[in-house]
């Protein structure tokens, strides 16, 4: 019966700024997210710990890690989105964890002792162990000394052995001292 033709015209989504691979923070820190003022709507996902979910710039103070995502229109409802991976690490010496006994026996299952590494750790400035008559048998420094439970070369005693360590964390030091059983 009729022809007609309509011009339709293909309108870009709005550009959004690449987000860095992840953000680093440390529990307690915040973060701005960045995105791109001047647009008719901005929606932030999850709400957890932002400052405001509909704004184009939200500080965000997680405790745990996370992934924001920011779904935002422009005047003419086009659409785009983009997602922050935000990596939340422990207060530097929270993240230490130091067991309370090894067996050395090769079967390459808690062979050594050893402070466990963890995400943002930085380094082990000493580690020096002694038996239970006061005499140094141990020491070891760097990014994770470890015992391998001998002393001289030879296999030590079953026993609990008293040590020391002096532990490096962005910049600061934190001394920790313990007993360790070793199990034969």
């Amino acid at each position: 019966d009729s022809i007609h033709c309509v011009q339709v015209q293909l309108l870009p989504p709005p550009q959004l700024p690449l987000p860095p691979d992840s953000i680093i923070l440390v529990r307690g820190q915040t973060v701005t997210l960045t995105s791109r003022p001047g647009l008719a709507q901005y929606v932030w996902t999850p709400a957890y710990n932002l400052s405001c979910t509909d704004c184009a710039n939200p500080n965000a103070m997680p405790d745990t890690s996370i992934i924001y995502t920011v779904r935002v229109e422009d005047a003419n409802k086009c659409a785009s989105k983009v997602s922050y991976r935000v990596v939340v690490f422990p207060p530097c010496f929270e993240a230490i964890s130091i067991p309370n006994a090894f067996t050395p026996d090769g079967d390459q299952v808690n062979d050594f002792f050893r402070m466990v590494p963890k995400e943002g750790f930085e380094k082990v400035r000493s580690l020096t162990i002694y038996n239970r008559w006061g005499a140094k048998i141990f020491t070891g420094d760097g990014t994770n000394p470890q015992w391998d439970g001998t002393v001289n070369g030879q296999p030590a005693p079953t026993d609990v052995y008293i040590w020391f360590m002096t532990i490096e964390c962005r910049g600061e030091l934190k001394d920790e001292k313990g007993q360790v059983n070793l199990i034969r």
